[in-house]
């Protein structure tokens, strides 16, 4: 019996998930043996980062808002508010045992997405030492939106066709103006250089939120135009030498473009969004550098002529 198209983008999915996990157990236990060597840190948050987005490009999102408890964790680690200890790295490998837990299941017998998620969700809960009486309507938030079960399973499916109910867009709305709030505080705060290390990292942290609470409404246009803003600020946090005063001017061009696209969020396919959305986007080769002044110009002969054959 032939597999799904769906199926195949599935499989061909967890398999690339799965290449990744060695390379996290690495970097947690390189952690643990020297946890100033930071680097690791920041390859295991672009892992993290990757596992979450192509989890919600193929619409598995019980993995892709796991992984995004541990990328918000270690964003907040790089920014100094979780300290790296033994604690945290357990929980961080907790949840790359998890990662391998839901690809395994995925194919097989399907996956409770919910139930999981509440174990990664709460083990996060504590490791931040937010308060326990607080569990209840934090995880009903995290839940909203993911369905029971993912995978292969006679459970019933959630199909995510209907819209989202207006109590949802009213909580998208209100999650929305909390980061937009935070991403014009912390993009105001960049007009010197001393302040770029600390306010990159919350511009990072205010986009993830935005990002993922576009996912939550099905507002994939916007949310993958944000991705895009997300990548761009990846490229400068722990690398502060390269901004200047014109990726500060993008970053505040952004953020007004980015109240827009909350009140009119099927502009993300705008022509002056997309324009945008290309300046963040590096090109994969640098330009041809024109030859020096006065420099001879090679030229090489054609490539002989590869024409149809003449005889039989």
């Amino acid at each position: 019996m032939s597999r799904s198209p769906r199926d195949e983008i599935i499989r061909g999915y967890v398999e690339e998930v799965k290449t990744y996990i060695p390379s996290l157990i690495q970097g947690i236990d390189t952690l643990r043996k020297t946890p100033e060597q930071y680097h690791a840190l920041e390859e295991i948050h672009r892992l993290v980062h990757t596992i979450k987005g192509a989890s919600s490009m193929v619409g598995i999102y019980g993995l892709s808002y796991i992984a995004y408890q541990m990328e918000e964790a270690i964003s907040e680690i790089l920014s100094g508010a979780i300290p790296l200890d033994h604690q945290t790295l357990d929980v961080m490998r907790f949840t790359v045992d998890q990662f391998q837990k839901y690809c395994d299941d995925l194919v097989s017998k399907g996956v409770n997405a919910r139930a999981m998620l509440t174990e990664t969700a709460l083990a996060f809960r504590r490791l931040k030492n937010l308060p326990q009486e607080e569990d209840a309507s934090a995880l009903a938030q995290i839940l909203e939106n993911i369905p029971e079960y993912e995978g292969k399973t006679d459970a019933p499916q959630e199909t995510g066709d209907d819209l989202p109910s207006a109590e949802l867009m009213e909580h998208f709305y209100e999650q929305a103006e909390g980061a937009l709030n935070g991403l014009h505080q912390a993009v105001n705060a960049m007009e010197k250089p001393s302040g770029y290390e600390k306010n990159i990292v919350r511009i990072r942290e205010a986009l993830i939120k935005l990002r993922n609470a576009a996912l939550t409404v099905r507002l994939t246009d916007f949310a993958q135009w944000l991705e895009g803003l997300e990548n761009f600020s990846d490229r400068f946090c722990g690398n502060v030498s390269e901004i200047t005063h014109d990726v500060v001017a993008m970053l505040r061009d952004s953020a007004e473009m980015i109240e827009l696209l909350i009140a009119n969020p099927e502009e993300a396919r705008s022509e002056e969004a997309m324009s945008m959305l290309e300046k963040f986007t590096p090109p994969l080769t640098p330009p041809p550098t024109p030859p020096l002044k006065g420099a001879p110009v090679l030229r090489f002969p054609p490539p002989p002529f590869q024409g149809r054959g003449t005889g039989g």
